[in-house]
């Protein structure tokens, strides 16, 4: 008959010099990310997103700001009520519809 052995031990993890640094938790409980590159990119995400945010908060408020410049179009520029009005039509389509 075959014996089996028991398999070898299994080769000891060299310490972790990070480990100090964390507190000790049971292994059910998720730390979260401890990839610094990974974490890299989700801080990069946050702060593009954050910026294309605002980005787009300025440029959609900036038709309503259109009223301001209405009386100078006609009196500076001469244009006609109508005339600014389809300045403000086209603005809110390219502002709207793309």
């Amino acid at each position: 008959m075959i014996e089996s052995s028991p398999p070898p031990p299994s080769p000891s993890r060299s310490p972790d010099p990070n480990d100090k640094l964390r507190p000790a938790l049971p292994p059910s409980v998720d730390t979260g990310c401890t990839n610094n590159s990974l974490e890299w990119k989700y801080r990069l995400i946050k702060w593009t997103s954050f910026a294309c945010a605002i980005m787009n908060c300025l440029c959609a408020g900036s038709i309503l700001l259109f009223s301001l410049w209405a009386p100078v179009f006609q009196q500076k520029l001469g244009y006609s009520q109508m005339q600014v009005n389809a300045i403000s039509i086209a603005g809110e389509l390219g502002m709207y519809l793309p």
